[in-house]
């Protein structure tokens, strides 16, 4: 992979923690991505929680090959999701369909966990 790739994807998984950050209300990261595996989501979500996030920053996106990653590299009891962006464009999130209802529910569990107390 070529440095510019490389800081593409730097740049992709940066914004991709800040956008996730600022719609779930918790710390997200760049994860390590040296490690590989499991350990090492695009996203880091700094909170326990269930979503794995593969981010991808590109212009013409293979979906079924980034979920086929995301879900490779997520364990058994995670949710694999990806994040996208294109130029000029709003990013995207993509769950499979089997994963919706568990996602929806560790969405508001996470908004959960910053909401005021009554």
């Amino acid at each position: 992979m070529g440095r510019f790739s490389r800081q593409k994807g730097k740049r992709g998984e940066r914004l991709c923690a800040r956008e996730l950050s600022e719609q779930l209300k918790v710390p997200v990261r760049r994860g390590i991505q040296f490690a590989g595996g499991t350990e090492s989501p695009d996203c880091l979500i700094e909170v326990p929680t269930s979503l794995h996030v593969e981010a991808k920053l590109v212009e013409k996106l293979n979906i079924y090959q980034a979920m086929t990653q995301a879900v490779d590299d997520a364990s058994e009891v995670q949710i694999p999701l990806v994040w996208q962006k294109r130029s000029r464009e709003e990013s995207l999130v993509t769950i499979r369909t089997k994963d919706l209802a568990t996602f929806a529910v560790e969405v508001v569990r996470l908004l959960a966990l910053n909401a005021p107390a009554d």
